[in-house]
């Protein structure tokens, strides 16, 4: 019998969780104390993942959470570089271990939650995976996927997910810091890639001669390319942790 199985962002529930506990409390005199229980949070993202499991209808759930580390860093030091010394949610610490005692979890070495995501809701075996997230990044993933808003399940061809991928190198994606094609933004890059789709172009050129066309090189586009995707199993092996990067 075929299992459902949610695989959630759980970095994105976690943050919420931790986020929406934090009180702020006036001593008076000016001084002000910012503080945290624990078990709200713990509430507050039991009821995150209980909502999602009725509403989808999932037989069980896998968390998925970022690694300390990032392989995307050391390809492009400037990655998420606009991130540094911004502070955690209190409790995130305590929050992601009680996460990990009380549900099933995937971290990978060196990996965001993003690529954990792609590389299971891409694996094939008698369940359905399905992709939870409200990251735009997550569309350049094959597969079934759960909307958050509209409470329904959708599929995301890999033409469509190839698409999405290209699309979001060409624009890159300032919250990642990484920049994209200089002088292509959203609509410039919908229409550049729905015409060379209608005509049956190599997309991948196509973003490749956008790059050139404003004095940059198949590198640039290579390395901006490798920032948006999120790794699909055939990407990274399961028991050596290796990565094999976009080409």
């Amino acid at each position: 019998m075929v299992s459902r199985v949610a695989v959630i962002d759980a970095d994105i529930l976690l943050y919420k969780a931790c986020r929406l506990a934090e009180e702020e409390v006036d001593w008076g005199d000016d001084q002000w104390v910012l503080w945290s229980d624990l078990n709200v949070v713990k509430e507050i993202f039991d009821t995150q993942v209980d909502t999602i499991v009725d509403e989808m209808g999932a037989d069980r759930t896998i968390l998925c959470f970022s690694d300390k580390e990032n392989y995307r860093k050391k390809i492009n030091p400037e990655y998420k570089a606009n991130r540094r010394g911004g502070r955690k949610p209190l409790c995130f610490k305590q929050a992601l271990q009680y996460c990990k005692d009380s549900y099933p979890y995937k971290m990978f070495d060196g990996l965001e939650a993003d690529d954990v995501i792609g590389i299971i809701a891409t694996t094939e075996n008698e369940n359905e995976y399905v992709v939870v997230s409200e990251d735009k990044d997550l569309l350049t993933v094959p597969g079934i996927h759960w909307d958050l808003a509209e409470k329904k399940i959708y599929r995301i061809s890999e033409e469509d997910a190839d698409y999405n991928f290209f699309f979001q190198t060409l624009v890159g994606d300032p919250i990642d810091n990484y920049k994209g094609c200089p002088k292509v933004g959203k609509v410039t890059a919908e229409r550049i890639l729905s015409t060379a789709r209608k005509e049956k172009k190599d997309l991948w050129k196509t973003v490749v001669m956008e790059f050139k066309n404003v004095g940059m090189t198949k590198k640039d586009a290579v390395i901006n390319a490798r920032m948006a995707r999120i790794l699909r199993s055939n990407e990274y092996n399961l028991r050596t942790g290796k990565i094999e990067l976009w080409k």
